[in-house]
Order: C-alpha cells, then sequence, then structure tokens
C-alpha cells in the first residue's frame, strides 16, 4: 500500500483546488454527496467547506486530510486451504 505521503502527493496533482460536494464522485472520491452532506450536517466533514452561491465546496487541502484521517489499511485475508 502507498504511503500517505505519496497518496497525498497524487491526490494534490489530480484534485482541482476546490472542490464541490455535488458530483463529489467524480474525483474519485470514495463518498456520495448524500454522505458528505450528512457528515458535514454532523460536524465531521471537512474542516474548511464553505459555501460559494449555493454550492458547498471543500478546499483540496481540507479533504486531503480528511480523507487520509479515514484511511486504514485493510488486513489480507487468509487463502483457503492455504498451509
Amino acid at each position: 500500500m502507498q504511503n500517505d505521503e505519496s497518496i497525498r502527493k497524487d491526490l494534490e496533482a489530480s484534485l482541482p483546488p476546490i472542490i464541490p460536494r455535488h458530483g463529489i464522485g467524480k474525483y474519485g472520491i470514495p463518498y456520495s454527496e448524500g454522505h458528505m452532506a450528512n457528515v458535514d450536517s454532523r460536524g465531521e466533514g471537512p474542516v474548511g467547506a464553505m459555501t460559494i452561491g449555493r454550492k458547498v465546496v471543500y478546499p483540496r487541502a481540507a479533504l486531503i486530510e480528511w480523507l487520509l484521517a479515514r484511511m486504514t489499511e485493510k488486513p489480507a485475508k487468509p487463502v483457503r486451504g492455504a498451509r
């Protein structure tokens, strides 16, 4: 698995400076806009979320930090029948 710094650099290179909640999935973010609205309403979303007009947007750095804080490595499952 890539380390956090490598993932951070990849995300910084691929994401625009401001990411709108609407259509967030098209940027490769693995959460729906509904989920993001829910975590924002509980105060658990990316710090620094703001509105531009009527649209909620996230600064790239805040969204990256939020994503990295939620990453965990999934342990490999043992292969059945392997010795």
